[in-house]
């Protein structure tokens, strides 16, 4: 299952806006308004809520072999 990051999220909307200003012209400016207030609640409940926790597990770190790095494989 793909996770969905900020930047592919931001990169979506983007890409959504274009039809959506030709379809709607001047009036596209409401949804783009509209959606970010919708971020900027997001991030107030974000800030209430959260206490400082670790949001993400530590990374894992694969050693390598010192004989055999990633740019040696061809």
């Amino acid at each position: 299952m793909p996770r969905w990051s900020p930047a592919s999220f931001s990169g979506s909307v983007t890409i959504a806006c274009g039809p959506l200003y030709r379809s709607l012209g001047g009036e596209a400016y409401a949804v783009m308004a509209l959606l970010a207030v919708v971020g900027a609640g997001g991030a107030v409940l974000l800030m209430r809520r959260w206490r400082g926790e670790r949001v993400v597990g530590p990374i894992q770190v694969q050693p390598q072999s010192a004989g055999r790095r990633r740019h040696d494989r061809a």
